[in-house]
């Protein structure tokens, strides 16, 4: 038999903190990731928080308790493919759960529509970026969880046309 239990206390608050962020406080991703990385809270690979790295917690069942296989299947010698979700092999409350359904239904809603930053939001992730970090380059952007860097092209013209505007 396996037995399924929460992990460190630590990482249950991060992940329940996150949740929190998302769905209470209407918190993006990658302003999540951001104010994650300000308060040194560790990811678990030991890196820097991302905007991708904080969407997939906020995407996986298992902090429903939920148990799900199948997702991926790998024929011998062939490639791995993904699965249809409708062939997914789901074991509901296998574990103890971190949030509630509601709450998790909640997130996926706003998973599946996020709506596009406005400028004063692009600037405000930029600006706590820039304060913790300075002027960083494109990769740099990225693994911070800041939003993808042709939204500030787009936006603002340049990269460094959006540094300048919040002082970097």
């Amino acid at each position: 038999r396996t037995r399924v239990v929460l992990g460190p206390a630590e990482e249950v608050e991060a992940v329940r903190l996150m949740f929190r962020l998302f769905v209470d406080e209407g918190l993006s991703a990658g302003q999540i990731a951001t104010r994650l990385n300000q308060q040194a809270i560790a990811s678990p690979a030991g890196t820097a928080w991302s905007a991708e790295r904080v969407r997939a917690i906020l995407a996986n069942p298992k902090y429903l308790g939920d148990l799900v296989t199948h997702r991926r299947t790998t024929p011998l010698g062939g490639k791995r493919t993904s699965t249809a979700s409708a062939q997914w092999v789901i074991a509901r409350a296998a574990g103890p759960a971190l949030v509630s359904r509601d709450v998790f239904a909640a997130a996926q809603k706003k998973l599946a529509t996020p709506p596009p930053p406005s400028d004063a939001d692009l600037l405000a992730t930029l600006r706590s970026v820039t304060e913790v970090h300075g002027m960083v380059g494109e990769p740099q952007l990225k693994a911070l969880g800041v939003p993808h860097h042709r939204s500030y092209r787009h936006r603002f013209g340049s990269l460094r046309a959006a540094f300048a505007l919040v002082g970097g």
